[in-house]
């Protein structure tokens, strides 16, 4: 009080504005200005402050808990409380210059489904747009019941100023898997009406948001436990010869009610992968709790060591929260020449096999090696004319 002297308060030159020092004292003064004249009703309003700014700063700094547990702890020494911090509403309706012709209504429509969506464990977020119309200002307060909850909804009452104008209510729905409904309420709290619709008369808006949250997919190998590699070997193999398909069952184990279903991305073969390819793998989601062939197929045009590895990116079906999973399957086995003097391939060992083995010699070319050691050299000439002599089978 020393500091402020006999200035009035508000924000003109020469005034005292509760605010100047960082924090937010202009609601909580308009509403001790308002509980002093309706106590003390000889006392004038405009010896202190404007009326009309008093009731502004009443609505643009609404009561708060803090607010609450001090008239709680005023009540308990003086035995009276100030009314206006236990219902807001009545402050226009006092102190404001006539009915109120404020109407809050909620953009867009009464229902929102949010859709589908992957439980991550955190919360789906949204929002709720309110429009408020008319010249006062007016109050009112939040509910949520079911599956959604807003940090709007504190039991206390909110305000919006003089005019028109907009809010964004932010609302979150909890993220258990399953359907979800829950409702937001917006209860206009003014008691004083201009008209049908307007103030008192406006009726409650109300928004039903639904969504789905469904389970993460779970990609395996396994249709009894989740297997993220598996590994197979194909023994001796021709070459020129085939595995025949190898159908490798990919499975989607998430609950079949709840769970969602799986994509299959992409599929790639690295390694020592001579004649290792993909034959057809789904093109659909894998609905949860089922599966879905992937087909490959070993057909080595050399002889050695075969050690693949089909790499299957595995996503949820395509719906916010999704996540990644690789599934891998080795390959192994060995591609054998069964009739190594035949070069040409044409199942007929002559003399221009001969000659497609020399060639192989001078060049270091697939079939020189006739002896199986891993090098090119004259003693692959011997072990040629020994299988040209064993023949095909």
């Amino acid at each position: 009080n020393s500091s402020r002297g006999n200035r009035k308060f508000g924000t003109l030159p020469g005034q005292w504005d509760p605010d100047q020092f960082g924090r937010q004292f202009r609601g909580e003064m308009a509403r001790l200005v308002f509980y002093a004249k309706t106590r003390y009703t000889y006392l004038s309003i405009p010896l202190v402050a404007s009326q009309s700014q008093m009731v502004d700063w009443h609505f643009e700094q609404m009561p708060d808990a803090t607010d609450a547990e001090r008239n709680d702890r005023v009540q308990i020494y003086q035995l009276n409380r100030n009314p206006y911090v236990d219902r807001p509403e009545w402050v226009w309706a006092v102190f404001g210059d006539g009915p109120s012709d404020a109407q809050i209504t909620v953009a867009g429509s009464a229902t929102v489904d949010l859709g589908a969506f992957i439980d991550t464990g955190s919360p789906i977020t949204t929002s709720v747009q309110l429009d408020k119309t008319g010249a006062a200002p007016t109050t009112y307060l939040i509910s949520t019941t079911g599956d959604v909850s807003s940090s709007a909804a504190t039991g206390l009452q909110a305000g919006f100023a003089r005019g028109a104008q907009s809010l964004s209510i932010p609302v979150t729905l909890d993220a258990d898997p399953g359907v979800l409904v829950g409702e937001v309420t917006i209860d206009t709290t003014e008691i004083t009406s201009a008209g049908p619709g307007l103030g008192s008369d406006d009726a409650d808006d109300s928004v039903m948001i639904t969504a789905l949250a469904l389970e993460p997919s779970l990609a395996s190998l396994d249709g009894l436990a989740p297997t993220q590699a598996v590994a197979i070997d194909l023994g001796d193999i021709d070459v020129g010869g085939t595995s025949g398909p190898i159908a490798v069952p990919v499975w989607n184990l998430a609950d079949p009610v709840l769970g969602a279903a799986m994509d299959i991305d992409g599929v790639s073969i690295t390694g020592l992968a001579d004649g290792v390819t993909l034959m057809g793998a789904p093109l659909l989601g894998v609905p949860p709790g089922a599966s879905a062939p992937l087909v490959l197929e070993v057909a080595p045009s050399v002889p050695g060591p075969i050690a693949a590895i089909a790499t299957i990116a595995t996503s949820d079906e395509n719906l916010p929260g999704e996540a990644f999973t690789d599934l891998t399957i080795t390959i192994t086995g060995t591609a054998v020449d069964l009739c190594p003097a035949d070069l040409t391939g044409n199942g007929v060992i002559n003399a221009e096999d001969l000659n497609a083995w020399i060639f192989a010699f001078n060049t270091g070319g697939p079939g020189c090696d006739q002896n199986g050691d891993g090098s090119c050299d004259e003693f692959d000439f011997n072990a040629w004319v020994f299988n040209f002599n064993a023949g095909c089978p």
